[in-house]
């Protein structure tokens, strides 16, 4: 065992080493669980349209949605959650600041795309067909809303060290 290493039944850190703020972990932890409710959510119906006896639901990967988004969203939630995970794992600030950046990028993208679906298929009926947002809209959108705030304490707090500042400076 080197001087200065813990031992593995103490339980406890290195004299220098830096740990993760407990609330930072958390939310790290909450957006690795976000983002991957957020990648089930892309296959729940967006939206549902209803008339003349049937009903069809549409997904992101549904032939007639927006080309590319579905796969784009999925790349991104996966991405987060990956960097999310590492950065738990490696508690190093950068990986934090960069990770809370990715997960609040695609959390807004989660957000504008859920609840602007929603809020545009409130229109109402035209010729007997009727448009209605879906449970995979509400969801997209809560998610991300929840996404961006889990990214708040990883982007802002401070690292966690046992030692005080002026002990890291080293020799003068």
């Amino acid at each position: 065992m080197t001087v200065g290493a813990a031992s593995p039944s103490s339980g406890r850190a290195p004299a220098g080493a830096r740990r993760l703020p407990r609330a930072a972990g958390w939310s790290l932890l909450a957006a690795a669980a976000l983002t991957l409710l957020l990648t089930m959510s892309l296959s729940l119906p967006l939206a549902t349209f209803s008339g003349f006896g049937e009903s069809r639901g549409v997904t992101y990967f549904h032939p007639n949605a927006p080309t590319g988004e579905g796969i784009g969203m999925l790349i991104g939630f996966i991405v987060a959650g990956a960097a999310a995970v590492t950065a738990f794992l490696m508690a190093a600030r950068w990986l934090r600041i960069l990770s809370g950046t990715i997960s609040a990028m695609v959390g807004l993208w989660a957000c504008v795309n859920g609840l602007g679906t929603a809020g545009e298929l409130h229109a109402g009926s035209f010729m007997g067909i009727s448009a209605s947002p879906g449970p995979g809209a509400y969801l997209l959108g809560g998610l991300g809303v929840l996404l961006v705030l889990s990214a708040v304490p990883a982007i802002l707090l401070p690292d966690s060290s046992g030692s005080t500042p002026d002990a890291d400076q080293g020799p003068s």
